[in-house]
């Protein structure tokens, strides 16, 4: 039964990484790398190719949260000799919390003009929902294009989704999760 569980989570996880691929290729293949980078935030580092292009590493913005700790109590009874009473024994085992941190990382790489010839995702974690973090991060990118919320003005008459070191770029809170547009 064990292996049924560890063979069914592995297929969900390629068909996770897999469509996300499939979603960034037709997404940004051909497109210019300026366009993922003012989308998604700039790349962590880049390495010059000799032919003009250039291999862009990228990270998502982590997403952390912590889970609880938690105390499990056995109790053991063993009876004396003569039958009556005996010795009860109480063993607590302590699971300290656990910080959980989420993102992915993708590899970009451009010709001499800066367009993108090739984008994969080089390192996924596991997604709040899914086995996918990526998956969950371009999808929810997808959505989040899809239905733009009206900018709510605040007492200055500034959009309080934008923050001033995202020059123009709005960040929209969508249960917890933050996304630049």
């Amino acid at each position: 039964m064990k292996w049924l569980l560890i063979v069914c989570l592995s297929l969900t996880s390629c068909v996770s990484h897999r469509a996300t691929t499939k979603v960034l290729q037709s997404r940004y293949i051909g497109r210019s790398v300026d366009e993922f980078f003012t989308q998604h935030g700039p790349p962590r580092s880049g390495y010059p190719l000799g032919d003009g292009g250039m291999i862009h590493e990228w990270d998502s913005p982590e997403n952390e949260f912590t889970m609880p700790g938690s105390a499990h109590t056995t109790v053991n009874y063993t009876p004396n000799a003569y039958g009556s009473g005996g010795t009860a024994y109480a063993n607590t085992r302590y699971t300290e919390p656990t910080r959980v941190v989420m993102g992915c990382s993708a590899r970009i790489i451009t010709d001499s003009n800066r367009r993108i010839t090739k984008i994969a995702i080089t390192k996924d974690s596991w997604g709040m929902w899914t086995t996918s973090f990526a998956y969950e991060y371009f999808s929810n990118e997808r959505k989040a294009s899809a239905t733009k919320p009206a900018p709510t003005p605040t007492a200055s008459g500034r959009d309080a989704t934008s923050t001033s070191r995202d020059k123009g770029r709005k960040t929209i809170n969508r249960g917890g999760t933050l996304f630049l547009e």
